[in-house]
C-alpha cells in the first residue's frame, strides 16, 4: 500500500510538471532564505556546545528540577533550552548525539521529543505573533507533564562525558542532514502544489498535514487566525516527522506516543487560545 501511494505521488509529479517546478522552486527559496541560514549554524553551534562544559553546568543547576517534573534524564534541561531556541529537528539531532555518546538512554529520546516539539521562534514569528508562540510553548510543556509517567528514566551518565569537536566532521555531517531536510521539504511542498485547489480551507488543511512552512504561509495569506496557526504548529506536518526519522535512523522512537503528544498539544493550545482570546495579539 505504501509503495502504491509513492508510485501515485510521483506519477502525479510527471503529469503536473508546472506544479512540480513551482513547488520545487518555492521549497528551494524557503530552504535557502529561512531554513539553511537558521538550522545549519545552530547544528554546528549545538555540536560545539555539546563538546563544551556548558552542557554539564546547565544540567547540574537545572537538570534535577526538570528531571523530577518530567520524570526523565537530567539532560532534559539542556535539550529543553536548545529546543526553545532552535526548535525541531535540531533537538532530535542533539538527542541523537547524547544517545550516541552514552549520555542518555534510547527510551528518553521519545519522552523528551513529546514536549520539546518546538520550532525556531524567529521562524514562527515570521508568520504568526508572540501570543501564538507563547501558547505553543506552554502547551508543549503541559503535554510533557501529562505524559510524565511514560518512559520514566532518571539515568544521566556524566562519568564518560568527553566529546571532542571537529569543525570539518561537523560541517560534513550536518550538511548531509540539512540536504536531506531540503529533499523532504521539496517533496512535500511539491505534493501540496499538485493537489487540486478546491477552496482555501481545504488547501490549508491538506498543507498542514503535509508540510509546516507552506501551511503557515497559506494560513497567513487566507485566514491569519491564531487557531489555525496553533493547529498547524501542534502537528508540524508529516515532513517534520520524516526529518526526525531520518536523523534518528536505527534509533528507537515510539511514533505512536509522539503523535499522541501532538494531539494532546493541539487540544491544550486551542483551549488556551480560547480562554485567553481577550488578550491582544
Amino acid at each position: 500500500m505504501r509503495n502504491f501511494f509513492i508510485f501515485i505521488t510521483f506519477l502525479l509529479f510527471l503529469l503536473n510538471k508546472d506544479s512540480v517546478v513551482l513547488g520545487a522552486t518555492s521549497a528551494l527559496n524557503i530552504w535557502s532564505k529561512n531554513v539553511f541560514p537558521v538550522l545549519f549554524p545552530t547544528f554546528i553551534i549545538a555540536d560545539l556546545i555539546i563538546s563544551s562544559s556548558f552542557i554539564t553546568i546547565f544540567t547540574k543547576y537545572f537538570g534535577s528540577i526538570l528531571s523530577k517534573i518530567f520524570k526523565t534524564t537530567k539532560y532534559v534541561a539542556f535539550v529543553l533550552i536548545i529546543s526553545l531556541l532552535c526548535g525541531t529537528p535540531t533537538n532530535a539531532k542533539i538527542l541523537k548525539n547524547l544517545y550516541e555518546n552514552n549520555l542518555i538512554r534510547e527510551e528518553s529520546i521519545t519522552k523528551i521529543l513529546t514536549f520539546t516539539y518546538f520550532f525556531n521562534p524567529f521562524f514562527i514569528l515570521i508568520f504568526t505573533n508572540v501570543r501564538v508562540l507563547i501558547i505553543f510553548w506552554i502547551s508543549n510543556l503541559i503535554t510533557g507533564i501529562l505524559l510524565r509517567n511514560k518512559y520514566i528514566d532518571d539515568y544521566a551518565n556524566t562519568e564518560n562525558y568527553n566529546i571532542s569537536f571537529n569543525l570539518g566532521e561537523s560541517i560534513a555531517k550536518n550538511m548531509n542532514i540539512i540536504i536531506n531536510i531540503l529533499g523532504t521539504i521539496t517533496v512535500f511542498m511539491v505534493i501540496s502544489y499538485t493537489i487540486p485547489f478546491i477552496n482555501p480551507l481545504f488547501n490549508v488543511i491538506v498543507t498542514s498535514i503535509l508540510e509546516l512552512t507552506t501551511s503557515l504561509y497559506k494560513i497567513k495569506t487566507y485566514f491569519n487566525i491564531n487557531y489555525f496557526y496553533l493547529a498547524s504548529l501542534s502537528f508540524g506536518g508529516i515532513s517534520i516527522l520524516i526529518q526526525i526519522k531520518s536523523i534518528m535512523k536505527d534509533t528507537f522512537i515510539d511514533y505512536k506516543l509522539l503523535i499522541k503528544s501532538r494531539i494532546i498539544t493541539l487540544i491544550i493550545s486551542l483551549a488556551i487560545c480560547w480562554l485567553t482570546q481577550g488578550i491582544a495579539t
